[in-house]
């Protein structure tokens, strides 16, 4: 079998990446210098849409089931976007660093910080 790289996606600092579901994008996050998730058309490599709001390096993302992003952030929040509008409809505070989002079911997520895990509800 024979394996090649048939995309390459040039990003600074890259900390996190995920494949959209029920989509043609991809999503990456930077530690620095922008705090930034860009969303990438995976057909073409070109940048479509940035979502702004962390204030410091984003460490972790995941899709919800409703389709919506989370991202965990060095800042001490974990913020859910809607990829309809790129827009961040809810943030989620921690008393420190968030390392780490997960999906559960039913609109429910997990995110990993200093010393605890926390069960979010997200509510539409």
């Amino acid at each position: 079998d024979r394996v090649e790289c048939i995309s390459t996606f040039h990003v600074r600092s890259l900390s996190s990446c995920l494949i959209l579901l029920n989509d043609q994008r991809l999503a990456s996050a930077s530690l620095c210098p922008d705090f930034v998730i860009k969303l990438w058309d995976s057909t073409n490599g070109v940048c479509v849409a940035e979502l702004i709001g962390h204030s410091y390096g984003i460490t972790s993302m995941t899709q919800l089931q409703d389709g919506r992003l989370a991202s965990g952030s060095i800042d001490k929040t974990v913020k859910i976007w809607e990829l309809i509008t790129n827009c961040c409809v809810f943030t989620f505070l921690h008393s420190a660093s968030v390392y780490s989002v997960v999906p559960l079911v039913d609109k429910r997520f997990v995110s990993s910080s200093d010393s605890t895990i926390k069960i979010w509800n997200v509510e539409t």
